[in-house]
């Protein structure tokens, strides 16, 4: 939901984060999250449509920032699954007029899924 409230700067995924009140009234909370076991910041993906993978077809795509860790989640319910380790620190996520994914790093290059 576009200019939704996602509670910036009072919680963390499900998890109220250093405040008073931790009422989540009006807010929209994640459909998924993960532990900083796993990661620690997370990079926006894009839904994949792409002509090269069919199985991530429909799946939304996102990666962690400081450990690389790409992961799927699926838009119509289900769990998060860690896809792999990427090697890198994912900034963003783009779209070419094709479908394919591409995931560009904070060192410079641009990588295509």
């Amino acid at each position: 939901m576009a200019g939704g409230n996602y509670g910036w700067n009072l919680w963390e995924g499900n998890h109220c984060f250093e405040t008073a009140s931790c009422s989540s009234e009006g807010l929209i909370l994640p459909k998924a999250e993960y532990s900083h076991q796993e990661g620690h910041s997370v990079t926006g993906g894009l839904v994949y449509h792409g002509p090269s993978i069919p199985i991530l077809d429909g799946k939304y795509l996102f990666a962690d920032y400081v450990t690389g860790k790409l992961w799927t989640l699926p838009t119509e319910g289900g769990n998060m699954l860690k896809v792999g380790e990427l090697g890198i620190n994912p900034t963003a996520f783009g779209e070419d007029a094709k479908r394919r994914l591409y995931i560009a790093s904070g060192s410079g290059p641009i990588y295509r899924i």
